[in-house]
């Protein structure tokens, strides 16, 4: 009934003048009798006449409430079908997780690494390791396997990677957006990154490259998606440090350029 008098309240002028019109009818009609003594109406005329505006106003209540029923019931189907489309978008949504790192540099040949699992608030996943090194490094391959882990594909994925620049002339890695058309349920996609260590001043001891980035992808029903990434490597005390993250799920698509990314390279 509560939202019924909403309804009245959004509607109060409509309302307010077929009421009031009756009203004025008959005090126009009162006036010529009582005071210009114009009309000459019978108690039984003015009974009856009272009768139609009575039978006027449940008029106007029965189509007003008939009105609003039908307003609730577009309302419902409206919902339900909002609830609908959610079910069946959330039923055919993929999800990409880190399933694994590989590494290769210098006369390290391309290594799956045992990773370990931390917390990081801002996202769901994030996995790293260290490697031992006994000679300077100065090229890096990293590549990060990421698995649609649901039951459903994922279409037009796009990330950015890095491109090898086999001629070795400026910078050795730039980045640049890739798109994987399909990538079924179950299956991976793999992320490539090139880092060129010389080309990257020492900070508090430490060269490093960061990237931050959006993972972009769409379900069959071309509902948008994305995840918020972090890639990082690392060079310190005869270690190589790597760390991948992954983060919640959102409903949208973002810009795809790289955020925040920290690589700090000598200008040539």
């Amino acid at each position: 009934m509560r939202n019924f008098f909403d309804f009245i309240r959004r509607t109060w002028l409509l309302f307010l003048l077929l009421f009031i019109a009756p009203v004025i009818v008959i005090a126009i009609f009162a006036i010529k009798e009582y005071v210009f003594h114009s009309i000459d109406l019978s108690a039984g005329e003015w009974a009856n006449l009272m009768g139609c505006v009575f039978s006027y106003w449940g008029t106007i209540l029965l189509g007003t409430l008939a009105f609003w029923q039908n307003d609730r019931i577009m309302q419902l189907e409206e919902r339900n079908a909002e609830i609908q489309e959610t079910e069946l978008k959330m039923k055919s949504t993929p999800d990409f997780t880190i399933d694994n790192i590989l590494l290769s540099f210098g006369n390290f040949l391309e290594r799956k690494l045992e990773l370990e699992s931390i917390y990081r608030s801002e996202y769901k996943e994030t996995y790293q390791s260290e490697v031992d090194i006994n000679e300077d490094v100065s090229f890096l391959s990293l590549y990060i396997v990421l698995k649609n882990s649901s039951n459903a594909s994922a279409h037009n994925v796009e990330v950015y990677e890095s491109v090898l620049d086999k001629n070795f002339k400026n910078h050795l890695f730039i980045m640049g957006s890739y798109v994987h058309t399909l990538i079924e349920k179950q299956d991976s996609i793999i992320l490539c990154y090139y880092i060129h260590f010389d080309e990257i001043k020492l900070q508090n001891g430490v060269k490093f490259a960061e990237y931050r980035f959006n993972l972009n992808y769409e379900n069959i029903y071309h509902h948008h998606f994305y995840n918020c990434m972090k890639i990082f490597a690392g060079i310190m005390d005869n270690k190589i440090a790597v760390q991948a993250s992954i983060g919640e799920q959102h409903n949208e698509k973002m810009d795809l350029e790289p955020i925040n990314v920290v690589n700090d390279i000598k200008e040539q």
